[in-house]
């Protein structure tokens, strides 16, 4: 099926001009989502305060009620025509300059394809039938363990377009007592998507809540970012991978791990706003960058920044979180992240530290 809408995808990308299972660990930074963390970490905290947003780094503005800030794109001289989501085989397709974002709505509102000329930056249901593409989760996960509300990471999504934003909507899940909304838009002049989540409090008394993206990449790639003054953590039994330092970031160097203990691994750290990945097949950076999170607020027994590797060596996972912050009965928070999809160099080798690499990546986030 996901082969079949790829090929869907890239005719529309054609026609247009403008255009095992997954790590039961939490992760933590101020916002839930996640995949893999600590098992054992305790219940998100109740608390008594209001409603709090935060807004990913160059994203939509913050709000306490949702929104996101629609963008445009289109012609060099002159400014670059919206980009509009396209229903095409049940999903929604953002198609502009060679590149493909698509997402479903059938299945958790979760990002299936982000492609630039026909290569996919991300996993598909081959890898694992549940735990493929990019989702979203609350934060921490010791507050509903594992598997995750069914609503929010595979339920379906109800799904409205205005204008140039796609809008899903989530039904409330009994679980946790939270609605989950995702606002999607291109940005065409950065060549960017800018992804909202917000999380609705659906329960009669307050909460702490972080939000969480877990975006899942093939194996044999390297996932890169720039470490924060909290440094990194042990949580819970994960053994962690090896960090290698270059270019002032830490790299995790996914081709050079070996797992022979049938267990997944997992890598808790505090960063700066921003996670790359490296796809070495496809010769593509992702990068994504959000607001960043001092390490007194990110969720209990999670992270900022979160790196899990399976078991099956099948897929890895970019995980990072905004701040752990108190949601009132009733209210709703925003988080929002930016994803960054660059062609490498055709030819040569990416090792840690590859200039070429640097060199994209300090384009998106400049000194950071």
């Amino acid at each position: 099926m996901h082969s079949l809408t790829l090929a869907a995808i890239l005719l529309a990308a054609c026609a247009s001009t403008t255009k095992d299972a997954s790590d039961t660990s939490n992760g933590g930074t101020s916002q839930t989502s996640a995949s893999g963390g600590s098992n054992g970490g305790s219940a998100g905290a109740i608390a008594t305060g209001g409603t709090s947003a935060t807004a990913g780094k160059g994203g939509a503005s913050p709000t306490t009620t949702g929104g996101n800030t629609g963008t445009t794109g289109g012609t060099a001289g002159s400014t670059p025509a919206a980009v509009i989501p396209t229903l095409v085989g049940g999903n929604y397709l953002f198609s502009f300059d060679g590149y493909v974002f698509e997402v479903s709505p059938a299945k958790g509102g979760r990002v299936i394809t982000f492609s630039l000329d026909g290569k996919n930056i991300l996993t598909g249901p081959s890898a694992n039938p549940d735990n493929y593409g990019s989702t979203f989760w609350p934060s921490p996960q010791s507050a509903w363990n594992w598997p995750p509300p069914a609503e929010i990471d595979r339920g379906a999504f109800t799904a409205t377009v205005d204008g140039d934003v796609l809008v899903l909507q989530s039904q409330p899940s009994a679980m946790v007592k939270l609605s989950v909304t995702k606002r999607f838009s291109a940005d065409r002049a950065a060549k960017a998507v800018v992804i909202t989540y917000e999380m609705k409090n659906t329960a009669s008394a307050a909460a702490t809540w972080a939000p969480w993206e877990i975006t899942r990449v093939p194996p044999g790639g390297m996932t890169f970012f720039s470490l924060g003054a909290g440094g990194t953590a042990a949580i819970g039994t994960w053994v962690p991978m090896t960090l290698e330092p270059a270019a002032g970031w830490s790299w995790f160097d996914d081709a050079t791990l070996q797992i022979a203990d049938n267990k997944g691994r997992k890598t808790f750290a505090d960063g700066k706003g921003w996670i790359a990945h490296v796809a070495r097949t496809e010769r593509l950076l992702l990068v994504k960058t959000f607001e960043d999170v001092a390490k007194d607020a990110q969720a209990k027994d999670e992270a900022e920044i979160e790196v899990f590797v399976d078991s099956a060596r099948k897929y890895v996972e970019v995980e990072n979180q905004g701040a752990a912050l108190p949601l009132a009965a009733g209210a709703t928070r925003s988080w929002t992240v930016r994803w960054s999809l660059r062609a490498l160099p055709a030819t040569g080798t990416f090792a840690v530290g590859a200039a070429a690499v640097v060199d994209a990546t300090k384009s998106i986030v400049g000194g950071l």
